[in-house]
């Protein structure tokens, strides 16, 4: 429903002094991830460990273009269905055993198998559609056949169509290469710029220190402390109270938090989007009608003023505007009339509309704005709320 192109965060404390002198300790507030591990990372919270302790094939640069990372170059065939990665010889896991192409296919291999149960091995096969990746998936076969190690240092990675953009999909996590010695969860053995000072405590705190072996530019801070807490209101306080160097911002503490903070207060435009889904299978929500009148009857730019004090921008697609190639989708613009007469036209709907959230995100504020406008426009009667910890409701 609405799309994050700034994310207040609050950097209260001088961990390390200025913003370009390297040393000290930075403490980072998250609410508990469902994982950091690489083959199952899959929300917010864990991406920010799991892009410190991992180096995949590419990484993205500013502009979101695919840019180096342990693949040094790349190159595709004519069709785009057979792509050469030409890795770096000077990269090693945090244990110091080094990361060859040979890595990377069994990094694959464990993300596909079945028995490893990752919620994000379809990222694979259904996203980036590597030949043999299904097969793995549904158990017919033991090993991906469209990855091979050419040698060492040259990874060729074969699809079942034409993908143009394969180095950018291979920037997520999932494909980063496996350490023969990552066999813990909570205490992954990757390949990035920091590495795991000790196990994940559950509900407490991620601490993360350099890695010296690093290939790449190290990291400044000597220490990143993950602080995990309940929700960003706790963030919040923690942050006043000097205990948090960088945490979110509440959606009502927007605009307090820039007079309070300051130059501490930093607006910068990320790439995600709050929206609602809906389960298209049952009814009434399997009929097209109802769910266009639902999103026709959002008022996104007035939740992004009255709610998040302007720094949001209404959602008029499925990629953020920042995306490069995001196209706008019919059905987006506030029509209250038009979501009236196409909700009635279908039958409306019977009985309450259960909204269900992950607590402790800000979102009970925008979504109880989205019930009202419902409840104004369509004459929907009850609207209830079901908000659980992040974890579970993944």
């Amino acid at each position: 429903m609405s799309e994050d192109t700034t994310a207040p965060d609050d950097t209260g404390g001088d961990a390390g002094g200025d913003a370009g002198a390297a040393g000290g300790e930075v403490s980072y507030g998250i609410v508990e991830p469902t994982w950091i591990d690489s083959f199952n990372v899959q929300d917010s919270e864990g991406f920010e460990v799991a892009r410190l302790l991992y180096d995949g094939l590419t990484d993205y640069s500013e502009d979101l273009t695919a840019v180096p990372a342990v693949a040094e170059s790349w190159e595709a065939n004519d069709d785009n269905t057979v792509w050469t990665f030409n890795l770096r010889d000077d990269v090693t896991f945090h244990d110091g055993t080094p990361v060859t192409a040979q890595s990377f296919i069994d990094a694959f291999n464990y993300v596909a198998n079945p028995e490893n149960l990752s919620d994000v091995a379809y990222q694979g096969s259904y996203i980036a559609n590597i030949q043999g990746w299904s097969e793995v998936e549904s158990g017919d076969a033991t090993e991906i056949s469209g990855v091979v190690a050419v040698d060492d240092t040259t990874l060729e990675i074969t699809l079942n169509e034409p993908y143009s953009i394969l180095p950018k999909v291979v920037a997520h996590p999932v494909f980063s290469p496996r350490a023969a010695s990552s066999t813990d969860p909570d205490e992954p053995v990757g390949n990035g710029p920091y590495m795991m000072d000790g196990p994940w405590q559950h509900d407490v705190s991620i601490t993360l220190v350099p890695y010296d072996g690093y290939y790449g530019e190290p990291g400044k801070p000597d220490t990143i402390q993950f602080q995990i807490l309940d929700s960003i209101d706790t963030m919040y306080l923690e942050v006043q109270a000097g205990g948090l160097d960088i945490g979110d911002v509440p959606p009502e503490q927007i605009e307090a938090a820039a007079s309070e903070f300051g130059d501490a207060f930093i607006e910068t435009e990320i790439g995600s989007y709050n929206y609602l889904g809906f389960p298209t299978e049952v009814a009434p929500f399997d009929n097209p009608d109802i769910r266009k009148a639902l999103s026709l009857a959002v008022d996104r730019e007035a939740i992004n003023q009255a709610i998040f004090a302007g720094t949001r921008a209404p959602a008029t697609g499925f990629a953020p505007s920042l995306a490069p190639g995001a196209t706008e989708c019919a059905n987006t613009a506030y029509d209250p009339e038009t979501a009236k007469e196409l909700f009635d036209a279908a039958g409306g709907i019977d009985g309450p509309v259960e909204v269900f959230f992950n607590s402790g995100g800000g979102h009970e504020e925008w979504l109880q704005a989205v019930a009202n406008q419902w409840q104004q426009n369509l004459g929907i009667g009850e609207v209830t709320f079901t908000g659980q910890e992040f974890a579970p409701y993944l």
